[in-house]
């Protein structure tokens, strides 16, 4: 199951208490930002978007990297900052670690993403 960009969307603004064209852009660019971390730290490929409506090719399971992680980079442009930066930060890590692991276990992976046999 794919992940709605509108309840993304309604999710930032509820949070952030903005709306508006540039706050769409921004959500944009954030979304964007987010698919790059997934395919640099888990590994799944996720198509940039640059609308707020459709979905994303990603499990569902995953929202939770994409709805910390959008917070995340639109807290740090300092537009609609009402969370300090670094709590903001550790709970999108922490969703990418969780991510991780559910890609690990998706894949059939032994010890998560960080399994090695080097030196067996």
């Amino acid at each position: 199951m794919a992940i709605k960009l509108q309840q993304l969307h309604q999710y930032a603004q509820d949070n952030l208490g903005a709306s508006g064209s540039e706050f769409d852009r921004y959500f944009i660019d954030a979304v964007n930002c987010v698919s790059r971390d997934v395919l640099s730290d888990i590994g799944l490929d996720v198509d940039e978007i640059n609308t707020i409506s459709g979905e994303l090719d990603i499990a569902s399971k995953h929202y939770d990297v994409y709805k910390l992680g959008i917070i995340s980079y639109m807290v740090k442009a300092r537009e609609w900052a009402k969370k300090a930066d670094a709590s903001c930060e550790m709970e999108y890590r922490s969703a990418i670690g969780r991510s991780q692991y559910f890609y690990a276990e998706d894949e059939g992976l032994k010890g998560g993403t960080m399994a090695s046999t080097w030196g067996e």
